[in-house]
């Protein structure tokens, strides 16, 4: 009886070393996560702020469709870095824009997002950020 209560002390450290290992590895993905949709928020944020009248839709009409080039080929090719989609986003946020194209700004933006994280290695997120795309140029006819 004592030899197996023994036994059960010996595997009991390695035991709850196992666990601790398994719960610091999912407080490191769910705060990893957390981080990210954080990312996307301030990003949308930093949009809102730089709504300007100043700008007219003709001028953003060419910055976007300049900035947006490189988006195009990876939704073409399915495939892409995801480092390009990340500059294009960061040009989307910089750029100033006009009240009445916030709106597509923000969509603009978080497209973007969705499809960093698409190119990431989650294919349905990629599917989605080429419908949400393809819903846009639909839209939005001179983005392409």
């Amino acid at each position: 009886m004592f030899g197996a209560i023994k036994r059960r002390i010996v595997w009991f450290p390695f035991l709850l070393i196992a666990m601790t290992v398994v719960l610091a590895i999912t407080i490191v993905v769910i705060d990893h996560n957390r981080t990210s949709e954080l990312t996307a928020v301030s990003d949308v944020l930093q949009v809102q702020n730089n709504v300007s009248s100043a700008v007219t839709d003709t001028e953003y009409q060419q910055n976007v469709k300049m900035v947006l080039e490189p988006v195009w080929s990876v939704l073409a090719n399915g495939a892409g870095e995801s480092a390009a989609i990340v500059s294009v986003r960061d040009q989307l946020v910089a750029m100033r824009v006009s009240s009445e194209s916030r709106d597509l700004h923000i969509q603009l933006v978080a497209a973007c997002n969705q499809l960093v994280r698409g190119l990431l290695g989650d294919p349905d997120v990629l599917a989605d950020a080429q419908i949400r795309f393809q819903g846009l140029t639909t839209n939005f006819v001179w983005l392409k």
